[in-house]
């Protein structure tokens, strides 16, 4: 049997919403890019001491290096604001598709309180991200996202090399903004960066969200959702389409390709089929229900009702009778 339409359907508006809000935000980065770029260019390049369109090596081009500490400060400001807006929107968003998603599986089942449910959830997972009263908490996890101490290292070490090599000015400019704004097919610093971390963040946030109403409604069964791709991983493609408790997603910690069932004719993709994936074993604080398929897994976890887990996998009933 196959998962109802209904449900299908808000499954695919968040891939769809998720999809939006990433591309927002990469444009949001990309002015960012240029914001560093412009603002480098009017206070740090005017201060540099040159000599015949070369970066001298001296004292004082060196303790320009402090300054950048000031401008990059300056900027992160702005920065932080711009996440603020574009990831608290984003879980906002999500927050109002998982209430939907809850209201249309569980149907006349829903808790009278499922509004201070869903409430308190949204703070709760609000403050995991690291955002209260619409501003980020210091040493909170979108705090330490924010600060991008990789990109100041970054500018410190070609600024550094530029003036003990004495390249020309105009060679500086070209690496900075190679360095900031990308070049060619490479994308810029910033935009790299949160590459790593953007999908990831929004879906363990769906994920998480979703999990933490299911354990206040007492739901404890779900559909892996999210299809299949030709790199998909093996622990993907064994789950997906699949409902599964959450008492047997416990077990995926020590998950290996051969515990797994596939669709005729695939071809198991890890070497090793007895040891646990290292997309799984080395994902620091793994936890299934949230990390599911390891970094930059694209599925979801659709809570259902156990009358509905029961007609899609019949052996639930059986176990439960047993």
């Amino acid at each position: 049997m196959r998962l109802p339409r209904r449900i299908e359907d808000i499954i695919k508006r968040k891939d769809e919403f998720i999809s939006r809000r990433e591309v927002s935000l990469n444009k949001s980065v990309v002015r960012l890019q240029n914001m560093l770029i412009s603002k480098l260019t009017r206070e740090i390049i005017p201060m540099l001491d040159i000599k015949d369109g070369k970066i001298r090596n001296t004292l004082r081009n060196y303790q320009l290096l402090q300054s950048l500490d000031r401008v990059y400060k300056d900027f992160g400001t702005t920065q932080r604001l711009v996440f603020v807006t574009e990831i608290g929107d984003t879980a906002r968003g999500l927050t109002t598709l998982n209430k939907q998603f809850f209201t249309v599986t569980m149907g006349a089942a829903l808790p009278e309180k499922f509004g201070r449910i869903l409430a308190a959830t949204e703070k709760k997972m609000m403050t995991a991200i690291g955002i209260e009263g619409g501003k980020i908490l210091g040493g909170g996890y979108l705090d330490s996202l924010s600060a991008n101490n990789e990109l100041i290292a970054s500018i410190k070490n070609l600024m550094s090399q530029s003036v003990t090599s004495q390249v020309s000015t105009k060679d500086f400019i070209t690496g900075m903004n190679d360095l900031i704004t990308g070049s060619g097919e490479q994308p810029g610093a910033i935009e790299a960066y949160l590459n790593r971390y953007a999908h990831d963040l929004y879906m363990q946030y769906d994920r998480a969200y979703a999990t933490s109403l299911a354990e206040e409604v007492d739901m404890k069964y779900f559909v892996y959702v999210g299809g299949k791709i030709d790199d998909s991983r093996d622990f993907c493609v064994a789950h997906d389409g699949k409902v599964w408790t959450t008492e047997e997603a416990k077990k995926w910690k020590e998950w290996t390709p051969a515990k797994g069932t596939y669709p005729e004719g695939y071809k198991i993709k890890q070497k090793d089929h007895n040891a646990v994936p290292s997309y799984i074993a080395q994902y620091d604080g793994y936890q299934p229900l949230v990390h599911c398929g390891g970094f930059n897994c694209r599925h979801h976890i659709g809570y259902i009702m156990q009358e509905l887990a029961e007609e899609m996998r019949p052996d639930l009933k059986k176990n439960i009778e047993k």
